[in-house]
C-alpha cells in the first residue's frame, strides 16, 4: 500500500509540473535537468534532479506553481554507501522582473541498511544580476531549510546554503547553468550536521513556449 501511495504522488506532482501554465522569457514552462554533487564533511552526493517551473494562469506572470524529483547515491565517510529518490512541490512569486521568492515542501526516501526517510520545507530567494533573456545572466540564491529526518533517533536539521549562478543562453529556448555555493547545517537534536560543505550543480534548460 506504501509504494502504491508513493506512486501516486510521484505521479501527481509530474502531471502538475507538466500540465499547468514558467516565467522568464515569457515562456509557459521552464524545465532543467540539473547534475549534482555535494562535497559535505562526512558524506559526498552525486545525482540527477529534474524541476519544471510552470505559470498559474491569470496571475499576471508573478505566481509560477514548482515540481521536481531527483534521485542519487550518497557516500558516506563511516558506513555503506545508500541511494535515495525524493519529491519537492511548491509555489513561486516574482516580487519583481530579476528578484523571486519560493517555498517548497519535499519528501526523500534513503535505501541505506537503515532505510528512512527525510521530510523538508525550503525557503528561496533568487536576485539576478542581469535580464533573463541577456546571452550571460549570472544571479545570487538564498536557501533555508528545516530538515525532519525519521530514522532510529528522529533529528531535525537546519540548513543554510549560499549559491552563486550563471545562465548562458545558448538559443532562444536553451541555456546551460552552472550553480555553485556553500551549505552549512544545524542539527538542533545535537546530532551531527550532515549539510556542511560546498555544492556544484550544471544544469540543461528548455523553455516552452
Amino acid at each position: 500500500m506504501k509504494t502504491i501511495k508513493t506512486a501516486a504522488f510521484i505521479m501527481a506532482a509530474m502531471f502538475v509540473s507538466s500540465s499547468l501554465f514558467a516565467i522568464d522569457r515569457g515562456a509557459n514552462m521552464i524545465d532543467t535537468a540539473w547534475l549534482e554533487s555535494g562535497f559535505f564533511d562526512n558524506s559526498d552526493y552525486y545525482g540527477l534532479h529534474i524541476t519544471g517551473e510552470n505559470l498559474v494562469k491569470n496571475s499576471d506572470g508573478k505566481w509560477a506553481i514548482l515540481a521536481g524529483i531527483e534521485g542519487g547515491t550518497v557516500s558516506v565517510d563511516q558506513g555503506s554507501d545508500f541511494n535515495s529518490i525524493g519529491i519537492e512541490l511548491g509555489v513561486k512569486y516574482y516580487i519583481a522582473p530579476l528578484t523571486s521568492i519560493a517555498g517548497l515542501g519535499g519528501y526523500t526516501w534513503n535505501d541505506a541498511d537503515n532505510s528512512f526517510e527525510t521530510g523538508k520545507i525550503t525557503a528561496r530567494i533568487k536576485q539576478r544580476l542581469a535580464q533573463p533573456e541577456a546571452a550571460v545572466s549570472p544571479y545570487l540564491k538564498l536557501e533555508t531549510a528545516l530538515q525532519f529526518i525519521d530514522i532510529d533517533d528522529s533529528d531535525n536539521i537546519f540548513v543554510i546554503r549560499a549559491m552563486a549562478g550563471c545562465e548562458f543562453r545558448m538559443s532562444d529556448t536553451w541555456a546551460l547553468i552552472f550553480e555553485g555555493g556553500y551549505s552549512e547545517s544545524d542539527n538542533l537534536d545535537d546530532g551531527p550536521d550532515t549539510e556542511d560543505g560546498f555544492l556544484l550543480r550544471i544544469g540543461m534548460q528548455y523553455d516552452w513556449e
